[in-house]
């Protein structure tokens, strides 16, 4: 994470010298508030930080980088024939996401402000963490069990956002959908004979978010 945080530091710094005299078309923002819902979890925050550059007078690049809890389960949600069963589960890690948006022509209000249309790749390094008790078709075994595994999930998704505030300071709402992929993660350890399987299938994530940026 501190590898990725450098280099969009690195990047902004040589955007900013490499257009020195141009203002007005770059925007840093970080989510104060975001809920994002991902495999059928309770909503988590996740805090980030991105960097907006406007390159034409309706197109501009993203870039986040982003850290965190990005899904948790907890209290029996995960046993399939039982809801007493004291199970948690958490994803953690890093992710970074890519983005192209468009600003369609909205009167006076110039980009990088107004409505926005975007498609971004998200790319998501999570490792997952599970404690409970051992369960076994309609069984569930003596003792607790507990394991973590690393994975990815990746995949395009599109985004509606409004931008809008006074002199360089403003808030953004965002709503978007990511259709991603993910592999790697344990598909059901608390069934012995299933601790090899390994989770590996599409998933979708709601994204809502109200951020907060500095134009410069």
């Amino acid at each position: 994470m501190k590898k990725l945080t450098c280099s969009l530091i690195i990047f902004i710094i040589f955007i900013q010298l490499s257009h020195g005299q141009e203002s007005g078309n770059k925007v840093i923002s970080t989510n104060l508030v975001g809920l994002s819902f991902f495999l059928l979890s309770r909503p988590v925050y996740n805090p980030d930080l991105s960097f907006e550059y406007l390159f034409h007078e309706s197109l501009s690049g993203v870039l986040t980088v982003e850290t965190g809890n990005f899904a948790e389960f907890t209290s029996g949600s995960l046993a399939a024939y039982s809801t007493s069963v004291d199970e948690h589960m958490t994803f953690k890690g890093w992710g970074i996401t890519p983005e192209i948006r468009y600003y369609p022509q909205q009167g006076t209000r110039e980009a990088p402000q107004g409505f926005s249309f975007g498609l971004y790749y998200k790319y998501l390094q999570l490792t997952q963490d599970y404690s409970g008790q051992s369960i076994y078709y309609f069984y569930i075994n003596s003792g607790a069990t507990a394991f973590k595994q690393k994975g990815t999930v990746s995949g395009p998704g599109i985004d509606m956002a409004y931008k809008a505030g006074l002199a360089k300071v403003h808030t953004e709402f965002l709503f978007g959908f990511t259709f991603a992929h993910a592999s790697g993660f344990i598909f059901d350890d608390r069934a012995g004979a299933f601790k090899n399987d390994r989770l590996n299938t599409g998933v979708m994530t709601l994204r809502l978010e109200v951020r907060l940026g500095y134009q410069f």
